[in-house]
């Protein structure tokens, strides 16, 4: 392919030259570094790729933690481990092994999350929360959730949600405040 046919193929030279342009037009004192962060805000996000595995939590306790990758970076979520003591609550993954985590460890969700889940997510805009937790529990038609585990499901959420805030440029607090739809936020301080 020769030069050309790339930068028509993919619009770069006008890419380029709007990038320029705003550079002009903002007078930067750094024009490369104007250029830069303004032709990585015209990409928008997309989720490349999503990673589990097994962390401690503070008890000693494995759980998961999942990296979410999108064009604009990595994004890390975790779930802590506990018993379900509701009548309706979801259950996290736990293999039953009686090995060195007494029944304790978290293979089968982290299998569950490199396997099915990233192949599900990849290619998902990370600001579409709600897409995102649908097609989540769309992955898991047990009632309590117990084939992929609520300790999975929550920690893809959460590196999500860090990933669609990041995104939009905004804390995590005001990201989940839009996400509910609370307009007038403010923190306890």
């Amino acid at each position: 392919m020769l030069v050309q046919d790339y930068l028509d193929k993919h619009m770069l030279a006008r890419r380029i030259e709007d990038a320029v342009n705003a550079a002009v037009m903002a007078k930067t004192p750094d024009p490369l570094l104007f250029i830069s962060n303004h032709m990585r805000k015209s990409v928008q996000s997309v989720i490349t790729k999503v990673k589990a595995r097994r962390i401690l939590d503070g008890r000693g306790v494995p759980t998961v933690e999942v990296e979410l990758f999108t064009n604009k970076g990595v994004f890390r979520g975790s779930a802590p481990g506990g018993t379900a003591s509701g009548l309706y609550e979801a259950i996290e993954s736990q293999d039953g092994d009686k090995g060195p985590y007494s029944g304790n460890n978290v293979a089968k969700a982290v299998r569950s999350i490199n396997e099915k889940v990233s192949e599900a997510l990849v290619g998902m805009d990370p600001t579409l929360q709600s897409q995102i937790d649908q097609v989540l529990l769309d992955l898991d038609k047990t009632e309590k959730k117990g084939e992929l585990g609520a300790n999975a499901i929550l920690a893809v959420s959460i590196a999500a949600c860090k990933a669609g805030a990041a995104e939009k440029e905004v804390p995590l607090f005001k990201h989940v405040a839009d996400l509910s739809g609370t307009t007038n936020v403010s923190l306890p301080v």
